[in-house]
């Protein structure tokens, strides 16, 4: 049969990154810098940037210049060369006095090196300053200057290793783009072309007349367990195993894989879908083959060997116009235009009067030397006409509106703006670099002209304050001081909060009245985090992120005020950010945060607080902004996504059909052996110091079964005896021997004992077939080095990572030391060797077991005996699983122990790098990404300084590989209830506050309360019957068993909550842990006030539940 099977792993080859991205001889700093983008891109993108070279030809002055630079950098291209031009054009074009980002940028770094001791007459200027501050960004990345002209001479960069080059202009007027895109071309490079105008933008890419995108999504194809294909006719439909879901569409290629990872090299074509576990194919020919097969020989090859399936990206060939040529059509070829705000994107006007005002922009600027202001519409007006001329072809009323728009600040450069270009133009030469991700095909045209306040609100006063006058030149000086003296509270100082940070200092946000920003975060900085963050360098790795966060927000603006703390923020955590704090320290909230149970909780207190809240999140090239407006819009919780579904016990324990299944076991094997089992031994090794045998006996038979407390003995015996012994030598040998019988115990035994119980064949208790579906049954797997097939050879080098890195991992736990230093000492030999004996005395074991006539108890006493016989001072060490350690074997073993039960259940096998995205709970994250995201939730700052309509207001949804821009208006606040008919929304909030009187005599009765209740929603303390009341997951009160319980309704509501909460047992020591709980969960706040919820009974006896009901407490104060 003529079909090739081709020995490759799931992914891109990323187990050789280190190698594949050495690009200037940092490889082991390169993985851990890039860690997370690593996921994102894949290997062979990441080897490619590290070996690209970026021209930037820009002001160097620009913030959006800068914005570029820093995501490049970051991202690790190899080599960035900032390009000056003399052209006194260029120069004009650009307002440097008006790009408060530029100026913020250029604060930043020289405050950053007088700090590092260069005096101030050392610290260059201009494009010297940018490079400098590339340098310290990412010293990994070269960087060099070059004149227009030596570029064009092509004598700038002569580099071997330099695949593709990429020219990027920034803030440079149309003659200028004309004259590089012309270069670029002759030249081979890619070309892309931004610029903003206040709150409008423009992109241009040209990657040349044939481009190929090797990747159009960047999306990991799903590897789909298979069931079977079957022969309808001349159709072949594929089926999935019960419950999974395929992800391809009609018109994609799918291949199959075997069982240890090979791919069968016949490829299919996807002819249809019938449902989301079924379709079609048809064989493709593959001219590679010797002998096309029959569907019939494909078919049994498939439903014998094959695992799994996924689809086949195929590569796009993309044709691109130059400017010149694009500039030209178009007015007459949409698809020139890549969609961006939807809305927006359809509106023809809009879009031609965007074009028009670009091109005529430079026009005006040359003949005034001055940018346009409002009352030069007329003027501009007829340039506009002039430069592009399907303007006069648009309705004209229409058209002046966004030409005043644009006319509103065009000279002036608003900082999240540059953000979102900065983000986008990034990402651009990015892809250029790559052939990763579809490009913007050819402009991309963005504004946010709904920012703009109304013109009398405009107003900037003579003498005012020259910070941020690109800003102020915008939105006016009484927009500006309203944002600038906001409290801002920023949850998280990772990617986002960075950027979220270098966007308002430079915007002089936390500088005005009460104006200040409070950020949180626990974490430390770590070398994965530098790829994305950009106010942390390598001297910064083990500091608090908040703390070093302030300090270098503090460069960008000095006089903004920044209170870091690395507190938590969640339910149940006491922190700083108290009722107080809640009610008179905060106006608007931005999430920087990574999971979902913090966004709720923060959520949660914006609404109960009434405050805006802006949240961001990205995922890879992914990213999502929504605002929550108090009173108007939806929350957070009210559209959050569903939990990503668990794996069941039994799946994980007896029967995986998926690599995820395989993994999460390993990570469970891991944590098991090194970590449980190590504070298990150390806990019952302190018991046997003071207690008698037989109580531990009856201890361990009582908590755990009689085979799990016999291991659970046997377990501590081994460890007593490793632990007593002092030779490396003999302790080596130990832990070897342990290791290997690790391996047969988990990948030969206990397969053959599964199968022992459920042979092959056999059948349920309701007679179906028990191996069917997703039930698969495992093999044995042997270890034999003499046999050089495929299948062996994966086998026996996951058998020998298995033992090697088992063993020194179990090394460790007996020593303490560091199995990052074990390395050399553990070898490929070694496990090898012990492994040939294990296997070959299992081969031939007996499958009968020997029952034993001693009782559990007998048994487990004569263990105990033994063990306390080797009793000693020292303890076992325990180890926390670390991810991004490439020497400490941790991935290592997972990885092996994940393949070995991945072989055995036939599902394939993926390299380290997978392993090491799944057991650590990696999210992919790029910069551009980030940055993008940051900028966007800096804009609905702006808007929520100015207390606009909701239909002002923007969520996000953003995919940078397709590119997907997506913007919507939040949905407005669903209706909870309605009562007596009047309606609630979540924003509503009924406030009871107690009396003096009623604190006098100990406090509000849950009676008066229900009253008062009463008197607020119908008029009448006696018309609403009251069904229930309660304080987060304690009943207060419940009509069918309180309603005439006088001790209950005549006890003061404090009291009431005292009781219930001692009645949950919230108060045992042993949960305590020495904390202060008289405010558990924090349900009870400093002052008083407690949120508690209400059911009443309607005219038809059902239930309703009441807005969120605020009982205040008196305060003497």
């Amino acid at each position: 049969m003529a079909l090739t099977l081709t020995p490759r792993w799931n992914g891109d080859g990323a187990s050789d990154i280190i190698l594949s991205i050495r690009g200037g001889g940092h490889g082991q700093d390169d993985a851990e810098r890039y860690s997370r983008q690593l996921y994102a891109l894949g290997a062979r993108a990441q080897s490619l940037i590290r070996s690209s070279l970026i021209y930037l030809d820009g002001p160097p002055s620009s913030g959006l210049l800068y914005e570029t630079a820093k995501n490049l950098a970051l991202s690790g291209v190899r080599h960035i060369v900032i390009v000056q031009s003399d052209d006194e054009m260029d120069t004009l074009y650009h307002n440097e006095q008006l790009d408060d980002l530029g100026n913020a940028y250029q604060r930043s770094i020289r405050a950053e090196l007088e700090e590092l001791g260069h005096s101030t007459k050392e610290i260059p200027s201009g494009a010297e300053l940018l490079l400098q501050y590339i340098r310290r960004l990412n010293p990994g990345v070269q960087v060099s200057l070059a004149n227009r002209n030596e570029l064009q001479q092509h004598i700038s960069i002569r580099d071997g290793e330099i695949i593709r080059r990429v020219l990027v202009s920034v803030d440079r007027p149309p003659p200028s783009n004309l004259q590089l895109n012309q270069m670029a071309r002759d030249k081979d490079w890619a070309f892309v072309a931004v610029e903003t105008a206040g709150v409008f933008g423009r992109l241009f890419c040209d990657f040349g007349s044939s481009f190929q995108v090797e990747d159009v999504d960047g999306e990991t194809p799903l590897v789909t367990p298979l069931e079977k294909i079957e022969e309808n006719g001349d159709t072949l439909v594929v089926n999935c195993i019960l419950g999974e879901k395929h992800d391809v569409s009609k018109g994609d290629q799918i291949e199959f894989q075997l069982r240890n990872g090979s791919t069968i090299e016949q490829r299919c074509l996807v002819t249809s879908v019938q449902n989301p576990f079924r379709f079609s194919i048809q064989l493709l020919e593959n001219s590679s083959l010797s002998q096309q097969p029959s569907s019939f020989e494909f078919v049994a090859l498939v439903n014998s060997q094959a695992a799994s399936f996924r689809r086949v990206k195929v590569p796009q060939s993309i044709e691109f116009l130059s400017l010149e040529e694009a500039l030209k059509s178009a007015s007459s070829d949409p698809s020139l235009f890549a969609a961006c705000d939807l809305e927006k994107s359809f509106d023809d006007t809009r879009k031609v009067a965007s074009m028009a005002c670009f091109q005529a922009l430079y026009d005006f600027v040359k003949e005034k030397n001055c940018y346009p202001q409002l009352l030069d519409i007329n003027e501009f007006w007829d340039m506009s006409v002039a430069a592009y001329p399907s303007l006069a072809t648009v309705d004209p009323e229409e058209a002046k509106s966004h030409l005043k728009s644009f006319l509103r600040g065009c000279g002036a450069k608003l900082t999240p703006f540059l953000a979102f270009f900065g983000a986008v133009a990034a990402q651009e030469a990015l892809k250029a670099s790559t052939s990763l991700y579809f490009p913007v095909k050819q402009f991309l045209l963005y504004d946010c002209d709904e920012v703009l306040p109304k013109l009398d609100q405009a107003e900037t006063r003579k003498g005012a304050s020259c910070l941020v006058p690109g800003l102020r030149c915008i939105l006016g000086d009484d927009i500006v001081d309203t944002l600038q003296s906001k409290q801002l509270f920023i949850v998280g100082a990772g990617a986002i909060g960075c950027e979220l940070l270098k966007n308002l200092a430079s915007m002089g946000v936390g500088t005005k009245g009460h104006g200040k920003v409070y950020l949180t975060d626990m974490d430390t900085i770590e070398k994965s985090n530098l790829s994305r963050q950009l106010l942390f360098r390598d001297n910064d790795i083990g500091d608090f992120k908040s703390a070093a966060a302030q300090k270098a927000a503090c460069r960008f603006f000095r006089d903004i005020r920044i209170e870091s703390h690395t507190s938590r923020v969640g339910s149940g955590e006491r922190t700083p950010f108290d009722e107080a704090f809640w009610s008179n320290r905060v106006d608007v909230v931005l999430n920087a945060l990574d999971n979902v149970e913090a966004r709720m909780f923060m959520d949660e207190q914006c609404v109960k607080y009434s405050k805006a809240l802006v949240d961001a999140g990205t995922m890879g090239s992914k990213g999502n902004v929504q605002v929550v407006v108090p009173d108007q819009s939806e929350s957070y919780a009210s559209s959050v996504d569903p939990p990503e579904p668990s794996i069941a016990v039994c799946t994980l324990k007896n029967f995986p059909y998926a690599i995820a299944h395989t993994i999460q076991w390993a990570r469970d094997l891991f944590d098991g052996l090194f970590q449980r089992r190590c504070d298990r031994s150390n806990q019952l090794l302190e018991k046997t110091k003071g207690t008698s045998i037989d109580d531990i006996v009856i201890k361990l038979l009582s908590d755990s079964s009689e085979e799990a407390a016999q291991e659970i003995a046997v377990e501590v015996k081994e460890d007593l005896l490793a632990l007593s012994i002092d030779a490396d030598k003999d302790l080596k040998s130990l832990v070897l021997n342990w290791a290997a019988t690790m391996a047969v115990q988990f990948f030969l035994v206990a397969p053959r004992n599964l199968i022992k119980e459920h042979p092959l064949g056999s059948r349920d208790e309701d007679g179906e077939a028990f191996w069917t579906g997703t039930r698969r049954p495992p093999r044995e797997l042997s270890f034999c080095p003499e046999e050089n097939g495929v299948d062996q050879n994966v086998i026996n080098a996951n058998l020998v990572d298995f033992v090697r890195e088992a063993a020194r991992l179990r090394f460790e736990t007996i020593t303490g030391k560091a199995s990052a230093g074990l390395d050399s000492m553990f070898t490929s030999e070694d496990a090898s060797s012990i492994l040939s004996v294990y296997y070959e005395q299992y081969r031939s074991a007996a499958d009968d077991i020997v029952e034993s006539e001693t009782s559990a108890e007998e048994s487990l006493r004569a263990t105990l005996d033994d063990a306390r016989s080797l009793l000693s001072d020292k303890k076992m060490s325990t180890i926390d699983f670390q991810k991004d350690d490439e020497t400490n074997g941790h991935v290592a073993f997972v990885n092996a122990a994940s393949n070995l039960r991945a072989i055995c259940y036939g599902i394939p096998p993926v390299d380290q790098m997978e392993t090491r995205r799944v057991a650590g709970n990696i999210v992919p994250a790029m910069i551009t990404t980030t940055a993008l995201v940051s900028g966007l939730s800096c804009i609905e700052l702006l808007k929520l300084s100015q207390n606009l309509p909701l239909r002002s207001y923007r969520n996000a949804f953003i995919n940078l590989a397709l590119p997907f821009f997506a913007f919507t208006i939040p949905l407005p606040a669903a209706t909870v209830s309605i009562f007596n008919g009047r309606s609630y929304t979540i924003w509503n909030r009924l406030t009871i506050r107690e009396s003096k009187v009623a604190a006098a005599k100990g406090g509000i009765t849950m009676r008066s309360m229900m009253q008062k209740l009463n008197e607020m929603i119908s008029g009448d303390s006696e018309k609403i019957d009251i069904s229930s009341v309660s304080l987060g997951p304690y009943l207060l009160y419940a009509s069918f068993l309180n309603e005439d319980d006088d001790e209950i309704l005549d006890k003061p509501l404090w009291e009431v909550i005292k009781n219930a909460l001692d009645e949950s047992h919230y108060f045992e020591n042993e949960n305590s842990r020495g904390e202060d709980t008289s405010d558990p969960g924090g349900l009870l706040v400093e002052n008083g006030t407690v949120e508690i919820a209400v059911t009443v009974l309607d005219g038809d006896g059902q239930e309703i539940e009441l807005p969120a009901v605020q009982v205040v407490r008196h305060s003497s104060e």
